[in-house]
């Protein structure tokens, strides 16, 4: 046992025994005192007029005797509900090693401790490159290695494809990289994939890959719906950048208000007016 886990299960003996024989004797007594009082008042009611009201009383009963019996059951349910808190924060602990990492961790220090996960295990994800085309380049990071064949599944992809109305070609590179553990190694996961798009994860080059797709060929994994809803948003985009400066602002000043109606609509229906 540590010091800590006897300093606090001292402290939890010295509140029991505080409560059981202060503050539960002193909350029965003022019970019993209202209990006889609002029996002397239901029968004084009684004599008067004829009718006796129960309810208070049979209240005030109930409230007494769950009062009187509460030290003999309400320590098990507590320390019951303590413990799996407890098992439920060292869980947490356990699994939230990333996190911790997170606070430490300095993007401009040149040398970070390096970051080690619960289980020690090497780590595997991938930054992807892309283009289309010979258009502007992106990338994206994934939390585990990808090939060529893989990126067709991915929205990011069809996405990009999407908003190049004219594209023919998407162009990658992919990184697949490896944080140095112990073996068999495993993706990166949950608060992991923030580390690796903060950098904070080694960059290992496992595998290199280059490859090309055409965009018709992602566009037809997409769905119909969502494609046409991007491509809209691309049409229009353009449309709006084609416009003389006079006009650009005006439709974002249009566009601004209207977010603020509804925004102030959602807050309150009955409001319809623009304030």
């Amino acid at each position: 046992m540590t010091w800590q886990e006897g300093t606090g299960t001292t402290a939890a003996g010295q509140i029991k025994t505080v409560v059981n024989k202060v503050v539960f004797p002193a909350i029965d007594m003022i019970l019993a005192v209202l209990f006889f009082v609002k029996v002397g008042t239901a029968y004084m009611d009684y004599r008067k007029h004829g009718q006796i009201e129960w309810t208070p009383p049979v209240l005030l009963f109930a409230c007494l005797v769950f009062m009187l019996t509460a030290p003999m059951y309400i320590w098990g349910i507590v320390c019951k509900g303590g413990k799996r808190m407890e098992k439920k924060e060292s869980m947490g602990t356990q699994l939230n090693a990333a996190q911790r990492y997170m606070e430490v961790f300095d993007p401009f220090l040149e040398e970070n401790p390096p970051y080690v996960p619960e289980d020690g295990a090497t780590l595997y994800y991938s930054r992807v490159h892309y283009w289309i085309d010979d258009g502007s380049p992106g990338f994206c990071y994934y939390p585990e290695h990808k090939t060529v064949e893989d990126l067709k599944k991915e929205s990011s992809m069809q996405h990009a494809c999407a908003c190049d109305l004219q594209g023919e070609k998407l162009r990658v590179k992919i990184y697949n990289y490896v944080h140095t553990g112990k073996e068999p190694g495993r993706n990166v996961q949950e608060d992991e994939y923030t580390l690796a798009c903060m950098g904070a994860l080694d960059s290992n080059v496992k595998e290199l890959i280059e490859g090309e797709l055409a965009c018709e060929e992602l566009l037809r994994e997409m769905e119909p719906e969502r494609r046409s809803i991007i491509e809209k948003e691309e049409r229009e985009r353009r449309e709006a950048l084609s416009l003389p400066m006079s006009e650009r602002q005006e439709m974002n000043t249009e566009l601004f208000w209207n977010i603020i109606d509804e925004v102030n609509q959602r807050a309150d229906p009955k409001n319809q007016e623009r304030f």
